[in-house]
């Protein structure tokens, strides 16, 4: 089991919650894994992110994370980007990625991973947590539904995170059910179809099927806005 990922490269964005235990267990089967934030440790992460700890605060997320597990895991193989994702440095980035799993708190981020991984046709998972909910879905570019197909390029509520009232379980449910997608796709070539929300309240998780729409913007027509937008920068459009 321990070598399944060997060989792979699998960037990490956003080392919050949903991130750190993504880390942890992808980087324990072998895989090379660059974490990717430019958000650094506040008082409030320290509830539901247990990596860190009062003397990270101040630092870097990313560089943070990959110290920690550096000095726990096997797997050497591991790299940090000390930066935010956005149009002008996201091919420098994620550039030689072979799957890609998200944990950021944007919405506008996540619409920019999408569609570069639809360009570059690189998988990836997209995960949220929010309050006592969260959410997940593989995307495997040309053979399942977008994140357009789902949204339509609306900013859904949720699909965005409220940071400061996560539950603390539900990012590590997010992160142990979005690898398992991950990993299920890698190994078997099984590829989900759909979305899924998490409610802690209830104790239930539910699957929603997404087709791809014939007529969305970015997978079928492969028109990239995010991408070409140059005022496009870390977490915001100015």
């Amino acid at each position: 089991m321990k070598e399944i990922l060997n060989g792979v490269n699998i960037s990490i964005i956003g080392l919050g919650g949903n991130g750190q235990l993504a880390s942890t267990l992808l980087s324990s089967l072998g895989a090379q894994i660059r974490l990717i934030d430019g958000d650094t440790v506040e008082q409030s992460n320290l509830q539901r992110q247990p990596l860190f700890d009062e003397d990270d605060l101040g630092m870097n997320k990313a560089e943070t994370v990959y110290n920690k597990i550096k000095n726990r895991s096997i797997n050497k193989k591991l790299s940090f980007v000390r930066e935010y994702v956005d149009s002008s440095n996201i091919n420098a980035i994620l550039g030689n990625s072979d799957l890609i799993f998200e944990a950021t708190d944007s919405f506008l981020t996540r619409e920019l991973i999408n569609e570069y991984a639809v360009m570059k046709k690189i998988p990836w998972i997209m995960t949220n947590s929010y309050g006592y909910f969260g959410e997940f879905m593989l995307i495997v570019p040309d053979e399942t539904a977008c994140l357009n197909c789902l949204t339509g390029g609306k900013r859904m509520i949720p699909l965005n995170c409220h940071a400061d009232q996560i539950s603390p379980p539900v990012p590590s449910t997010v992160s142990v059910m979005g690898t398992s997608l991950l990993l299920r796709y890698f190994q078997d070539r099984i590829k989900d179809e759909n979305f899924y929300f998490y409610s802690a309240t209830l104790m239930e998780l539910q699957k929603i099927k997404v087709n791809k729409v014939k007529e969305c913007r970015v997978c079928s027509e492969l028109i990239f806005d995010k991408l070409n937008d140059t005022k496009f920068l870390g977490r915001q459009i100015f």
